[in-house]
């Protein structure tokens, strides 16, 4: 709608009630509803998979230490205000990828990664579940060790992915940063990607 010129300002927000139910068992009903859903496996087991795919492929070692980022759920909302008049951090660009529902149909270790330059960036903002999805982040958007990768345990479904812009546009506003790239994913093994470059003005 920014784009179109319609509006010049918007409201985009998330909110979530993880502590509403199991979030495990929520994300059994993402998951294909013919093969792999019936057998329930919980995230972290998937999480397994994918982590065992990485080391396969070379990008984490054979003993890399692979902890499990499981605080407890919390509920919360997040707000960005987006503006055509200009006065804050700019965003460059904003794209998103979805993989194959299939996990069998999938590399991975390799997911798809959207058309966004990662030219000239001091920082990364992820949306991570587990640590091992830093490394294969990293390796599909092919970035110098340089830049740092900043990211805070999920804790309210629904609401983290949107965090990383935050965090991006606060760095900018600070100072900190002059170009950040912020991640955002959802579905099982990095399933779905979005990215948005986010620039000092």
């Amino acid at each position: 709608r920014l784009q179109h010129g319609d509006v010049d300002t918007a409201v985009v927000y998330a909110f979530g009630l993880s502590t509403a139910g199991d979030p495990a068992a929520i994300a059994v009903q993402g998951l294909d509803p013919y093969v792999v859903a019936p057998l329930a496996p919980p995230p972290s087991a998937l999480a397994g998979l994918q982590a065992r795919a990485a080391i396969e492929e070379g990008l984490l070692s054979e003993d890399a230490a692979l902890p499990v980022m499981d605080p407890p759920p919390g509920d919360g909302s997040a707000a960005v205000v987006l503006s055509t008049r200009g006065g804050g951090p700019l965003l460059g660009s904003i794209a998103h990828v979805a993989d194959a529902h299939e996990l069998g149909a999938r590399d991975l270790a390799r997911p798809p990664m959207p058309d966004v330059s990662t030219d000239g960036l001091d920082r990364l903002e992820l949306h991570l579940l587990y640590r091992h999805e830093e490394a294969i982040l990293r390796s599909a958007l092919q970035l110098p060790d340089g830049v740092v990768a900043g990211f805070e345990p999920v804790a309210t479904t629904m609401v983290d992915g949107l965090l990383s812009f935050v965090r991006a546009a606060e760095g900018i506003a600070s100072g900190r940063s002059r170009a950040v790239l912020a991640h955002a994913q959802s579905g099982p093994c990095l399933q779905h990607n979005l990215l948005a470059r986010v620039e000092a003005p």
